[in-house]
């Protein structure tokens, strides 16, 4: 009877035990942890019918004890635990459950591998991450405590920063801790999943706030004596390649025409930055299904050195936010990623030098960004 029983509920899971897992496998075993069917078809490890599950994955044993299994059953409770498996010098996490399947005076077990590598390896990665921004941000803490820049005219405009950045810290922060938590102690897979795209949405406002601490500190903190002539198009490719990986995920289609102005001479440390910011909004504020198309050149206007970007993204509604596109942390599309911060250094910036910045948008058409700086004698 006991064998009748058995082989009821083998094919009772057949379809189930047949389907596949990415990368993981599925098994039913008896009580003795005797491997009856199996499914290694996308597994790193064979999964022999006959075989002793914990003659395979020894680090399993005691979860495979009699007493163990015994109380799965009597509880109806699903078992759940991590194991690591090295193949070819590499790690593997998968998650193992191990669930009862009960019928009348006999029971088996269907064990489930699920990969998790990914998940473990984001949890490692935020944490070294997390770190490396709260060392960023109190250096450039001490950086700004160390100046007399509270007393000086940029006051009012640095007040405003600071509110903003503590705002934008702390939430992220905040989340970051909770989410790190939940991904650690949940052993749901699909929960695992859920709570590291999350840590992945957290750690990207981070590090955008980061960035445009670091770039605040970098314009109106540091020295500013090192002025130089600057070869455009060498400027513009350096801060391209740090924008690849966006570039390349967006499929950004980028085109330039610095004949009319190919050298100006200014701040190379400023205009990195500048550039920087501005490419990096062209592609971030893009629209929907749309591939980035973004014109950049360079001009001259009197005295005045232009730099102009052009895009076709979301464009901004300059009736409702003018008075906004220069105070920091001020979003205007909440909706995309970003500190909210670019627009309100450079144009801070650009002060300091008799220059200024200008914005031509309409929603839905795209943006153009005029920057001007006066030309300088060497």
């Amino acid at each position: 009877m006991q064998i009748e029983n058995h082989q009821l509920l083998l094919d009772t899971y057949r379809i189930f035990l047949d389907a596949d897992i990415p990368k993981g496998g599925k098994a039913i075993i008896n009580t003795d942890g005797v491997i009856l069917r199996a499914n290694d078809r996308n597994s790193i490890f064979s999964l022999e019918e006959g075989a002793l599950l914990s003659s395979i994955l020894p680090e399993i044993t005691q979860v495979l004890s009699p007493k163990t299994l015994q109380k799965s059953i009597t509880h109806n409770k699903s078992i759940r635990c991590e194991i690591t498996v090295a193949e070819r010098e590499t790690d593997y996490c998968f998650q193992l459950t191990i669930s009862p399947l009960i019928a009348e005076v006999t029971a088996l077990f269907l064990v489930e591998f699920t990969d998790i590598t990914h998940y473990k390896s984001a949890v490692v990665t935020v944490e070294k991450q997390r770190r490396r921004i709260e060392e960023e941000l109190l250096l450039r803490t001490r950086e700004i405590v160390q100046t007399d820049l509270f007393t000086k005219d940029h006051g009012g405009f640095l007040a405003n920063f600071m509110r903003g950045l503590r705002h934008d810290l702390h939430s992220p922060i905040a989340q970051l801790k909770d989410i790190i938590d939940y991904n650690r102690t949940t052993d749901d897979p699909k929960k695992k999943e859920y709570s590291a795209r999350l840590i992945d949405d957290c750690l990207e406002k981070l590090s955008n706030t980061a960035r445009g601490f670091s770039d605040f500190v970098d314009l109106h903190i540091l020295p500013h004596s090192n002025m130089e002539t600057i070869e455009i198009d060498k400027l513009f490719t350096e801060v391209r390649e740090l924008l690849s990986e966006n570039i390349t995920r967006t499929k950004a289609n980028i085109s330039t025409n610095f004949t009319e102005a190919p050298t100006f001479f200014f701040n190379k440390m400023i205009m990195s930055s500048i550039v920087y910011n501005l490419l990096s909004n062209a592609i971030r504020f893009r629209r929907k299904d749309t591939v980035p198309v973004i014109f950049v050149r360079t001009s001259t206007e009197g005295s005045d050195f232009i730099f102009s970007i052009k895009d076709n993204g979301l464009g901004i509604d300059l009736a409702a936010h003018a008075s906004k596109l220069f105070v920091p942390f001020q979003r205007l599309h909440p909706d995309a990623s970003g500190g909210g911060v670019g627009l309100s250094m450079i144009k801070n910036a650009l002060v300091e030098y008799g220059g200024d910045i200008q914005v031509e948008s309409a929603i839905g058409k795209g943006t153009t960004v005029r920057v001007c700086i006066p030309t300088q004698n060497k």
